[in-house]
């Protein structure tokens, strides 16, 4: 019978995409009712917030890669340049 114990390092990067998708959650959620708070019919907030959404997924790395990204927006390379993958 083969154990596997699971170590620190298998865990940190979980825990760090836990939180991180826990964050997002909340910042979403956040911003949707900001959206609602200053619009002055709940129907404009849905509109303004759907908008937000399919930036929010367009820039987050969902549909666009990272080279792709930077290379049409610059200013995000200078969001990930701790974050650059080694080539």
């Amino acid at each position: 019978m083969h154990v596997v114990y699971l170590s620190v390092w298998q865990a940190g990067p979980f825990f760090l995409f836990l939180f991180s998708v826990f964050f997002s959650a909340m910042a979403f959620t956040t911003a949707f009712r900001v959206f609602s708070a200053l619009s002055p019919r709940l129907e404009v907030a849905f509109r303004y917030a759907g908008v937000y959404l399919q930036i929010g997924i367009a820039c987050g790395g969902y549909i666009r890669s990272l080279d792709r990204l930077i290379a049409d927006v610059p200013w995000v390379g200078w969001l990930a340049v701790g974050n650059m993958p080694k080539v």
